[in-house]
């Protein structure tokens, strides 16, 4: 990749995209939930009538949709042939190793999973996106990810 022809994509950027694809995977999350709460609870009672650990069965499913609704999430759209969820989408923002080619499953749920280090470091991870050379967060350093505004957004002196 061409450092000179590339433009990366900064916090305010990322953070805005980031929010469009908290929502609408949230809200993905809380569909899936409740169309197999019935079936959770149906299944659970078969297997007892003990009401705490009724709850319990409920709670935890409805947490492992919720985090498996993540890594599906973001997983399965930073692989696609877009390179991006809907919100980086939104934002003309794709994701790419340090060649400019797109990433596989490993290497999104590696940086995924690096993620939550940012966020670990009271989101300092994330800050230092803005005072990196090619704009990488923590987790795309980690990841060996870059975060590059797609060619539809870059001006025609930078366009290849």
């Amino acid at each position: 990749m061409n450092q000179l022809d590339t433009t990366y994509a900064g916090l305010w950027r990322r953070l805005q995209a980031w929010i469009v694809d908290l929502i609408l995977m949230m809200l993905t999350a809380c569909a899936i939930a409740i169309v197999a709460s019935p079936f959770i609870y149906i299944g659970a009672t078969i297997y007892t009538r003990d009401q705490h650990l009724l709850n319990l069965i409920y709670k935890y499913s409805g947490a492992s949709i919720g985090i498996i609704t993540y890594f599906a999430y973001f997983i399965g759209f930073e692989i696609s042939k877009f390179q991006a969820t809907p919100g980086k989408l939104l934002f003309n923002l794709k994701i790419t190793d340090m060649e400019g080619n797109p990433i596989g499953v490993g290497r999104s749920a590696f940086r995924l999973i690096s993620k939550f280090l940012s966020g670990f470091l009271l989101g300092l991870g994330f800050v230092i996106c803005d005072f990196t050379q090619q704009k990488q967060a923590l987790h795309d350093i980690i990841a060996n990810t870059l975060v590059i505004r797609s060619e539809s957004e870059q001006s025609p002196e930078q366009a290849p």
